[in-house]
């Protein structure tokens, strides 16, 4: 919960802060320092940064077992946090400036931690330096020791597949050649973190490599692949590709991406084999959503069926997709959830009658929904898919605009309080995979 926490305050520190000037009369060197502190800052700025600063604290601070090399890392973040947040470079002057950061992030590279190596990888990668390239690349060929590889799954370096993407974030497109090869290796991480990197460099010739591994029955959570396909802009002329994984094997977590890839691209044609997973326990929430974001209307009613289902989750997300899908003849059946025997269940509710413009029940949707409406957390990313991200614009300027006018008549009179002052979000739990 703290690594969690600190992270959100490294994000908050890197973004909220607007970008500082650097002054006309500074000497050259001076000047030239404060420009590489600048783009230093404007690198981590990047939504992409943020992602990755995110769950990258969670596994240092988890998975890192030098704790003396975790807290110095911790520290260097901070720092930069603090120079951010205060549009000052002076805070990194203790490192030697952005490029002492550079460099004390780079020593990293040669720890025995493999997390620890692997965090300093990423970080490389997002600070912008190409100049680093040559250092990051070494780790391409870490060897783990051989007493401790998986007869299946190879070695358990995992910072191989960090270096890669950190490289990708770089632009460093000569070592495409190794990523490729990358995808062959038992080792899941090598696997991702090639399959990520390919996509950031829009290396779209090596497509069908990336098809291929989403068809090896032994390689079955490779989910990055599915990203790597939306992200060079090849997944289009691959879904069939992508609709072969909703009917085979692989785990959930590449399912979902596979229905939401298939979403985002509006492929109507594939909505049955989506709508087949609302049989599945697991991936029924997800599969509804899906099928709201591609407009896929046929399947309406089953996905109202859902309102009833004994998982409050699932319910949470056939609110949601009902609310898409803007299915107005099911507002009745909406709204009796305001009062759902789970409490946060009654937040998606009010969201989904907001999209369906139900200005009735404005007097009990308005305090629900408000806290969300304020802070622009309503429609996000994290209670759909990464995937569907530029799908979902359009229907939170729907939500903006049908709460706006439910509010204003609210404005001129007094609301009920409801308990609860945040803005819920779909609970983020751990599903059984299948």
């Amino acid at each position: 919960m703290r690594s969690r926490l600190v992270a959100r305050l490294l994000v908050l520190a890197l973004v909220c802060a607007p970008f500082a000037v650097a002054g006309q009369d500074a000497p050259t060197a001076e000047a030239e320092q404060r420009r590489e502190w600048e783009q230093l800052v404007k690198h981590f700025k990047e939504p992409r940064s943020v992602n990755l600063i995110t769950s990258g604290v969670w596994t240092l601070t988890h998975g890192g077992e030098s704790r003396e090399e975790v807290e110095a890392l911790m520290k260097l973040l901070l720092l930069l946090a603090d120079s951010s947040q205060k549009q000052d470079p002076a805070p990194l002057k203790e490192t030697g400036g952005a490029r002492g950061f550079k460099d004390k992030l780079a020593a990293f590279l040669d720890s025995k931690d493999d997390v620890v190596a692997g965090f300093a990888a990423t970080m490389l990668g997002m600070a912008g330096d190409a100049r680093y390239a040559p250092a990051l690349a070494k780790l391409l060929d870490k060897k783990g020791p051989p007493e401790e590889e998986d007869e299946l799954l190879g070695d358990k370096i995992t910072s191989r597949g960090r270096v890669a993407v950190a490289l990708s974030l770089l632009g460093a497109r000569e070592y495409v050649p190794r990523f490729v090869a990358m995808l062959r290796s038992r080792n899941m991480y090598d696997r991702s973190g090639a399959a990520y990197a390919l996509g950031l460099l829009r290396a779209k010739e090596h497509a069908r490599e990336l098809v291929a591994l989403l068809r090896r029955e032994e390689f079955v959570g490779d989910e990055a692949a599915v990203y790597a396909l939306v992200e060079m802009g090849a997944a289009a002329e691959h879904a069939d590709a992508l609709a072969a994984v909703l009917r085979g094997k692989s785990e959930s977590e590449t399912v979902k991406a596979a229905a939401y890839a298939l979403a985002s691209l509006g492929a109507r044609r594939y909505a049955k084999d989506i709508a087949a997973l609302l049989g599945k326990p697991y991936l029924k929430g997800d599969a509804a959503k899906a099928l709201a974001v591609m407009g896929a209307t046929e399947y309406t009613d089953e996905i109202a069926r859902m309102l009833g289902d004994e998982n409050p989750l699932n319910r949470c997300d056939a609110l949601l997709a009902l609310g898409v899908l803007n299915a107005t003849q099911y507002v009745p059946r909406v709204a009796k959830h305001l009062q759902d025997p789970t409490s946060f269940v009654e937040h998606f509710a009010a969201y989904a009658l907001v999209l369906l413009g139900a200005g009735e029940y404005a007097a009990e949707i308005v305090p629900l929904a408000e806290p969300a409406h304020r802070h622009k957390s309503y429609l996000s990313a994290s209670d759909f898919h990464p995937l569907v991200e530029e799908a979902l614009v359009r229907h939170r300027t729907r939500f903006d605009e049908s709460f706006r006018k439910m509010k204003a008549p609210a404005d001129q009179k007094p609301q009920p309080k409801k308990s609860g002052g945040g803005w819920p979000r779909r609970p983020q739990v751990f599903k059984k995979k299948g």
